[in-house]
């Protein structure tokens, strides 16, 4: 087995697709503005799409690609957790979903980064393009999130 055939078992190991893997370092190159401040749900759902070298419509579209769902997955756990927009209109802006889908993909992303280190170097890699390089913000989503009441 190669080394390349031994990496893309690991990905499809740890439940990540290799095509999502190799968007990765295709943005990577693009540089992003370090002072950047993304308060725009609209501009967020951008962002993510073009990491994931998607079209925003696409995301917000009923597809169930793993590449799609997985993009749909961090622009509603970035919402929630950098908008402060609540799950129900999260849910209307990304395809009149219900507001449990949003909630399921929250938790979907905050166990799988703590469950997979190339989840969580992918989601990493994602923020930093969407936001910048802004250390503390991409730790804030690191740790274990505190539920709202």
């Amino acid at each position: 087995m190669t080394k390349q055939e031994r990496f893309s078992k690991q990905m499809v190991n740890n439940h990540i697709n290799p095509i999502i893997y190799v968007g990765l370092y295709e943005n990577a190159r693009f540089a992003v503005d370090a002072d950047l401040h993304v308060d725009d749900p609209q501009e967020v759902i951008k962002r993510v799409a073009m990491y994931f070298n998607l079209d925003p419509e696409d995301v917000k579209g009923d597809s169930r690609k793993k590449e799609l769902v997985i993009a749909r997955q961090f622009i509603m756990f970035l919402l929630y957790n950098h908008t402060q927009m609540i799950y129900k209109a999260i849910g209307k802006l990304l395809g009149n979903r219900d507001h449990s889908t949003v909630v399921y993909a929250c938790k979907t992303v905050e166990e799988q980064i703590q469950l997979s280190k190339l989840y969580k170097k992918t989601f990493t890699s994602c923020c930093t393009y969407v936001f910048g390089n802004i250390p503390y913000m991409i730790n804030k989503y690191l740790q274990p999130i505190k539920p709202r009441r």
